[in-house]
């Protein structure tokens, strides 16, 4: 307790030469000056007593007893503030949340490459994922990445699940019933693979958890529109773009527009 008013106390000289407002900076300065010469300023206090005929001396000590109850009572009311928004972030943190996102530098796991072992010539293969983080302070079960639409084009049978990376279950099943994810744990969702190649019939291959529902699209421009679920969790669409460069390249980033 000591510690917190000494605090207060120190921030109370300090608020007026804090300020953001200028003349309010000023005001404080002239009004600090002026109490500290009436006291210890023989002359100034006579010449303010016969100037103002009736101002008793000890006006100075009235002046720096207003100010730094002003200022205390301000530095009071901004520690108040500022502990109010740390409840606040602490309360939004408990309630269950997750972030769905797309950053390379954050999370390199979200590209891979690899060489096709099927396909003679030694053909890459680039593979891009998104990361579903719990970015509150509550375990979330039943978490699923799911693509929602992708225009143009799009598909009768959506939403449908996206396979989750390390899922190998032949018929994607761990991924269609969710994972726990822990506060602040991260898992990654594939979403698209395709060929580093120009050949026309090297088409995008959507990363679906579903077993025998068709998943290749032609290579050009989309907008997938995709969503991560979770028990009791509000959920909000999230909206990325998809490519491929004049090398044949899948590209992925985030769109940076709101849906």
């Amino acid at each position: 307790m000591l510690r917190f008013y000494a605090r207060l106390i120190n921030r109370a000289f300090r608020v007026f030469f804090e300020s953001t407002d200028r003349w309010q900076n000023i005001l404080g300065l002239a009004l600090y000056l002026l109490g500290l010469l009436t006291i210890i300023n023989q002359q100034l206090v006579k010449l303010v007593t016969d100037t103002w005929q009736g101002i008793p001396y000890w006006i100075g000590f009235i002046v720096l007893a207003t100010l730094f109850t002003y200022g205390f009572l301000k530095a009071n009311y901004d520690e108040f503030c500022r502990l109010e928004e740390q409840v606040a972030g602490l309360q939004d943190r408990l309630e269950p949340q997750l972030e769905l996102v797309f950053d390379l530098d954050r999370f390199p796991s979200s590209r891979m490459e690899w060489i096709d072992p099927i396909r003679p010539g030694n053909v890459t293969v680039r593979l891009y994922r998104v990361a579903v983080r719990n970015v509150s302070m509550a375990t979330i079960d039943d978490v699923k990445v799911s693509l929602e639409d992708f225009h143009p084009q799009g598909a009768r049978f959506l939403p449908i699940e996206l396979r989750f990376m390390h899922d190998h279950s032949e018929d994607g099943q761990l991924s269609r019933q969710g994972f726990t994810l822990n506060p602040d744990e991260v898992r990654f969702a594939d979403v698209a693979s395709k060929q580093l190649t120009t050949h026309p019939h090297s088409e995008i291959q959507l990363r679906y958890a579903v077993p025998n529902v068709p998943n290749t699209i032609p290579p050009r421009r989309y907008t997938l529109r995709l969503r991560a679920t979770g028990r009791n969790v509000p959920s909000y669409p999230t909206q990325f773009i998809m490519d491929v460069d004049e090398n044949g390249g899948l590209i992925f980033e985030a769109d940076t527009r709101s849906l």
